[in-house]
């Protein structure tokens, strides 16, 4: 396929043909929700979600055991270590009558490991493995959310220890409070009446709510970037009913494939569960993505790739970018973030970030210690230059032509034009800085 046709070029064409300008409400609403279903799909056939989840899946065969092995233990402490396997098998359940096989293998493997025998390095290697898989779906979202900062090593030990703590916790009390509910005399008495069913049917629709829950508390803080909550939210409510909707179809897929276990015998129950978690993950990850597009709607695109800023879109984003952040600093208002910018200037997070890049690197800007960072003046803006932007990104594409390519005369006019443009360049701009730019913007930063 050529690069330049989009993917499913008829449908592409029709989805991004009508302007949402012009739309009614439910019409452009609709319109959003289509592209972001396509854009989903074009990332799950020809994006990297595959490739992250299998990835994903062989993280977590090698990690799985550790990780209930230490949530066991947290739990144990806590006197609720019992409701592992009961949740285990729910979540083991689309494999049908595997799936209590599976469960049986995998709590004896924990009852076997005695974290107590295991000696120092060995525990220092559980906690590794189990962190692993935290270590990997942040690696996965960052490149969802096109974050390429990564958390600091303190950060991901605190971040990774209070989820690996935090999380067991909060999903087991609230399945032993369902539990509870459920064996409340209130509700056994109520058993035969409709007031009692309706109860019984609400208790047991709990369980997709934490679900819901648990996605939503990943999507908002696994990645290394600030999340809205409503965008978070949004995620997890439809991976949820993908979830659900998943493991009705594979359950029917395992009852009805009976010659899985004819051909691979054995090794039948492993298949089923790698596809199982290969199918869980490109729905997390989906999820993810769904996040990511719908706090970013400018992200929602007809091709793949954004295209590349050309030099003087790049050098114009430059200077609006500086405005907005001196703008800010002058107005006494908080420094702005990626998500700041990237709002403010309409524009792709990727494009935003290689144009802070740049400017950190020229030393005109710096990055809080905030988090999400916050990009602050590095230099007084009354006697900072806006030349010194256009040249911290003209040399950004790190192009450079061999003079041996070139003939002597050749490379002398290109000398003589590079040196008039420059001086053009610093004439016109000569007694501008970058306070100027910020008296002379047209407008202020919208703040959410």
């Amino acid at each position: 396929m050529n690069e330049n046709t989009p993917f499913a070029a008829p449908i592409a064409r029709l989805l991004w043909r009508p302007d949402v300008t012009v739309l009614l409400p439910w019409q452009a609403a609709l319109l959003r929700a289509g592209r972001i279903i396509y854009v989903l799909a074009r990332d799950i056939i020809e994006g990297p979600l595959p490739l992250h989840a299998a990835s994903l899946v062989y993280t977590t065969l090698l990690s799985f055991v550790p990780l209930l092995a230490f949530c066991f233990s947290v739990l144990k402490g806590f006197g609720v270590h019992n409701t592992l396997e009961p949740l285990l098998l729910g979540v083991l359940e689309p494999l049908g009558p595997r799936a209590e096989e599976v469960t049986l293998h995998v709590i004896g493997f924990i009852d076997r490991m005695e974290v107590g025998v295991l000696g120092a390095l060995g525990l220092a290697l559980l906690l590794y493995t189990a962190i692993s898989v935290i270590q990997k779906i942040e690696a996965a979202f960052n490149a969802i959310w096109h974050v390429e900062q990564a958390r600091s090593l303190a950060r991901k030990l605190a971040d990774y220890m209070s989820t690996l703590l935090i999380t067991p916790v909060l999903v087991f009390a609230a399945f032993s409070m369902i539990a509870t509910v459920l064996d409340s005399p209130l509700i056994q008495r109520l058993g035969g009446m409709p007031l009692g069913e309706l109860l019984t049917g609400g208790v047991r629709f709990l369980p997709k709510l934490v679900l819901v829950a648990v996605l939503a508390f990943v999507y908002l803080f696994i990645p290394n970037t600030k999340v809205r909550a409503s965008a978070a939210l949004t995620g997890a409510v439809i991976a949820g009913l993908l979830w659900l909707a998943a493991g009705q179809v594979f359950a029917t897929f395992v009852a009805s494939a009976q010659s899985y276990a004819a051909i691979y015998s054995a090794f039948a129950s492993a298949i089923l569960v790698i596809l199982w978690l290969n199918v869980n993950w490109i729905i997390v990850l989906t999820g993810a993505a769904i996040a990511y597009y719908v706090q970013h709607p400018e992200a929602v695109r007809i091709d793949a790739q954004p295209p590349l800023l050309s030099a003087r879109s790049l050098e114009r984003t430059t200077l609006a970018s500086l405005a907005a952040i001196a703008e800010a600093a002058y107005a006494g208002q908080p420094a702005l973030t990626i998500d700041d910018l990237t709002r403010c200037l309409r524009l792709p997070a990727t494009d935003v970030d290689r144009v802070m890049a740049a400017l950190e690197r020229a030393g005109l800007i710096c990055r809080s210690a905030d988090d999400p960072p916050r990009f602050l003046p590095a230099r007084p803006l009354e006697v900072t230059p806006a030349k010194a932007a256009l040249d911290a990104v003209r040399g950004e594409d790190g192009v450079q032509i061999p003079a041996a390519q070139l003939s002597p005369g050749s490379a002398r006019t290109i000398e003589t034009v590079e040196q008039r443009l420059d001086a053009a360049v610093a004439a016109a701009l000569e007694g501008v800085t970058l306070k100027d730019l910020a008296a002379s913007a047209e407008g202020r930063l919208q703040s959410d």
